[in-house]
């Protein structure tokens, strides 16, 4: 995201009186983002001017000298979750399992989302408002632009978007599953992908879509 699109959401937290618990720097690997700094500071000053107990939090793999020297710039008033990821190959969970391609998921009420958007909450990404982080990752590769451009009000379920993105996530499947050591994808993902190979999907960026007065 550009410094200007955190800006906008903290304007709009601000104008919506939205006192937020809690604010996770993600990414890919956030530590990269050559505004880093900035956004941090910027998400402190709100902090300090409007939500005083709230939580600033900044996941990180923690791999690789680049990574290492950022971190030390961190300021102490900041949650760094750091994975200590140690080597390039490591377990991870099976995200792109699409339960829509499994017969028991078949009369699944994808509405319901799943402990994600119940414990991470709502996610942000340079697409717009989703209801979980993950789903803005399914809305790049497969392109249906569905993203939020305003912070949603309360009145806003977001039942659309759980409907459209919960069906593809390997998140939503309530069974344990083993850790898996090599990507692991079912046939509408394999499908997504070489798609997304050949031509990526062009969304509309958060703050830059057209807004139409009627």
């Amino acid at each position: 995201m550009t410094v200007e699109q955190i800006r906008l959401f903290l304007d709009e937290s601000i104008a919506g009186k939205i006192r937020w618990e809690r604010i996770r720097i993600l990414g890919g690997e956030p530590t990269l983002h050559p505004n880093l700094l900035e956004i941090i500071d910027m998400i402190r000053n709100w902090r300090l001017d409007y939500a005083p107990e709230a939580l600033i939090e900044l996941n990180t793999n923690g791999y690789g000298h680049r990574v290492r020297e950022v971190l030390r710039l961190i300021p102490d008033d900041i949650i760094i979750k750091n994975s200590n990821k140690n080597c390039r190959e490591q377990l991870f969970d099976s995200f792109n399992i699409a339960p829509s391609d499994k017969i028991a998921y078949q009369f699944a009420d994808f509405r319901n989302g799943c402990y994600l958007a119940k414990m991470s909450g709502i996610g942000l990404t340079p697409y717009g408002y989703y209801p979980c982080a993950p789903a803005g990752a399914i809305d790049r590769v497969f392109g249906f632009d569905t993203g939020r451009d305003r912070l949603p009000t309360e009145d806003d379920d977001l039942y659309d978007q759980l409907k459209k993105f919960c069906r593809l996530c390997g998140h939503f499947e309530r069974r344990f599953h083993s850790k898996v050591h090599r990507p692991t994808m079912s046939k509408t993902w394999e499908n997504a992908y070489e798609l997304y190979s050949i031509k990526r999907p062009i969304l509309h960026r958060y703050g830059e879509r057209d807004i139409i007065v009627h």
